[in-house]
């Protein structure tokens, strides 16, 4: 793709790309500090792909907008948390004319893959790895006063539904997201004996994960399902 010597901003004659520009490939590398993907000219995109997967290590990966080539602070930002071992697809409307991947990484020796495309469309992926299915947990037992974690290795953000079922009083159930870090927050609670329940959440850009808190004094078994809901999102 051939860069402008002057871009004028905003430019009315933007094309619409049809996933038919590689920014990046990385495949199977390792690095032992933050590193930078960048930075590219996409005034003439309309959104951008992006796929990146932790395979050892965990680290942030921000996207930076920029209104020129040569400017040292970006006006815009989005952060994507990628613990070890977690993988994720997801598109970005293109905001401004200059674009680099940063990757903050937590340790060193962090191995990963990538791909950066040009996408016809801002959209939700509802395929992947493990399909629209995040996390699924069925007719699991656990016992007396154990506390069962169950993580997505898919990082999806967007709208989503989780649901779940269970037979005895003094049972919890925690809907959280972990960030790169490992600091865990706290998105949903349920608490009902006996009675199933089907929510709609919004899913930050880190790893889901259900909790769940056998409080009763009998041993039980649990269901948990984590589903994507890309069609509820608005492109």
């Amino acid at each position: 793709m051939t860069q402008p010597a002057s871009h004028g901003y905003p430019d009315w004659n933007r094309s619409q790309a049809q996933a038919d520009v590689l920014f990046v490939r990385v495949d199977n590398v390792t690095v032992n500090n933050d590193t930078t993907h960048g930075r590219f000219f996409i005034g003439n995109q309309k959104a951008l792909g992006l796929y990146f997967t932790a395979a050892a290590n965990a680290c942030q990966v921000m996207v930076r907008w920029f209104d020129s080539n040569t400017a040292s602070t970006d006006f815009m930002n989005e952060t994507y948390e990628f613990p070890a071992g977690t993988f994720g697809t997801w598109t970005v409307p293109a905001v401004g004319p200059f674009v680099e991947v940063l990757l903050i990484l937590q340790a060193a020796n962090l191995t990963y893959d990538m791909r950066l495309w040009a996408a016809p469309e801002r959209r939700n992926f509802a395929s992947g790895g493990l399909g629209v299915t995040l996390i699924s947990v069925i007719n699991t037992a656990i016992g007396i006063g154990v506390t069962a974690t169950n993580n997505s290795n898919e990082i999806y953000t967007g709208p989503a539904y989780w649901s779940g079922w269970q037979g005895v009083a003094n049972f919890v159930a925690f809907l959280e997201v972990v960030d790169a870090a490992g600091v865990v927050y706290t998105l949903d609670r349920w608490q009902s004996a006996g009675l199933d329940f089907w929510r709609p959440v919004y899913l930050p850009p880190a790893r889901a994960r259900i909790r769940h808190v056998n409080q009763s004094g009998a041993n039980t078994v649990y269901n948990s399902v984590l589903l994507k809901a890309p069609l509820l999102a608005k492109a």
